[in-house]
Formats: structure tokens, sequence, C-alpha cells
């Protein structure tokens, strides 16, 4: 099988794209490298599979609308893992743009690409939130994700898009 994994340099992302490799299947792998934690950490993550032969390495953001247009028509995956986030709590409060862009704005793209194509795409859920349908300061990019889905199948044909959620909340070291 052929499946995107957006934030193949991360540290869940890198895990299940060595497993999905082991298993035989085809990954895409897309991560921005952005600097938030250091840059020789995704390095050396991606060193693990980047040679791989069924292994494609593309450095791009989720929030550049053409790239991610251009990354479904000629991959053409058939399953889309979305793990891509910007990373840390404290900065979405000092810099929330990078978190719209990335967290929102990628995932709108990643939506549009599997609208498009019929494909399922697996997402972060609804985030924690201090009273039922409130989002909290921790899950605010989660909730609008979470919203932005459930808008965007109603809109556009609900027998399109399956959309299946899942919420974590990870500690990575470094």
């Amino acid at each position: 099988m052929k499946i995107l994994v957006t934030g193949a340099a991360g540290f869940i992302g890198s895990t299940l794209v060595m497993r999905l490799l082991e298993r035989g299947d085809t990954v895409i792998g897309i991560d921005n490298h952005n600097d938030y934690y250091d840059p020789a950490i995704k390095e050396a993550r991606l060193a693990r599979y980047a040679d791989h032969p069924n292994y494609t390495h593309l450095r791009i953001d989720l929030a550049d609308r053409q790239a991610m247009q251009e990354v479904f028509a000629s991959h053409k995956p058939q399953r889309v893992v979305n793990l891509a986030a910007q990373a840390g709590v404290r900065y979405s409060i000092e810099n929330p743009l990078a978190y719209i862009d990335s967290n929102i704005v990628g995932f709108a793209h990643i939506l549009e690409g599997c609208f498009r194509r019929r494909w399922v795409c697996p997402t972060d859920g609804w985030p924690i939130s201090s009273a039922p349908g409130r989002c909290s300061q921790i899950g605010w990019q989660a909730c609008f994700s979470w919203l932005i889905a459930r808008v965007f199948v109603r809109l556009v044909d609900s027998t399109r898009v399956s959309i299946f959620t899942t919420r974590m909340s990870t500690y990575a070291p470094g």
C-alpha cells in the first residue's frame, strides 16, 4: 500500500514510517523540518530510512497549497496519516499564526487532497476541553481541526471521505 505520512521526521512519524516500511508499504514522507526542535534530531531520525527503496521524503510545508496539490497528484497515495503539527503549547501563545498555518491551514489542504481522491484521512480528534464544546488553551488547534473536518465532510459529501479521529498527547524528549 502507498501511504502518505506527514510529520515523517518527528518522534511518532519516524517510528510509524519505519514500521510501515518493515511491513512492506511504500511511504511518502512529508516534513517541513522547522527548527522548533534541534534540526539535527530530525535529520538523525530521517537517516534511519531515507535511503530505503520504498521511501520518498519531501521537505515541504503543509500550508503550501500548490505543493500539497502536487503531492497528491503525482504520488497518488492510498492512505494518509497526518501526524504533522507545530509543536509546543507555550509557543502557540507566543506565535499563534505558526499553529494556524501548520495545524489548521495545512490540515485543510490534506482534507482537500483526500476529498478529491476518496481517500481515508486519519486526524487528531476532539481536544482537551474545559467544558463540552469549549476548547481549552491547550487544545484550540485540535478543536479547529476537528471542527474543520466535520464541517468539510458535511458540506462536500460524507460518502466521499472517511475520517477516523484519535486524540493523543505525546511527550517526546528532544
